[in-house]
């Protein structure tokens, strides 16, 4: 039986609401540790993770069972959930809206 193997790395970006200088090293700590876990059960490894005060660049091996879309939407809502709820911030915490998604080689 054939099988199919794909490897397919994307490079995704999105920004803190209004770009906003809220990722400190404690909030990018907790971060991390989350989208690693995230990416883990979504079956799209993470392959490095890069933070600056209001930006987060990851990069990926996408699963070919789900669309870049259907990621960005749990990483981004749940990761946004999990500050509010852990009060990591003084106050509310979200991402911008959108995001950038480039494929690598």
């Amino acid at each position: 039986m054939p099988k199919t193997n794909t490897q397919i790395k994307l490079k995704l970006s999105w920004t803190t609401h209004y770009r906003r200088n809220l990722l400190d090293d404690e909030l990018t700590y907790e971060l991390e540790k989350y989208f690693y876990k995230t990416f883990k059960e979504l079956k799209c490894p993470l392959m490095n993770i890069e933070f600056s005060k209001h930006k987060v660049d990851c990069e990926i091996l996408l699963n070919p069972t789900k669309t870049v879309s259907e990621i960005i939407r749990w990483i981004k809502g749940g990761s946004s959930h999990y500050v509010n709820f852990h009060r990591l911030t003084p106050k509310y915490f979200s991402w911008q809206k959108g995001y950038r998604a480039i494929s690598m080689h």
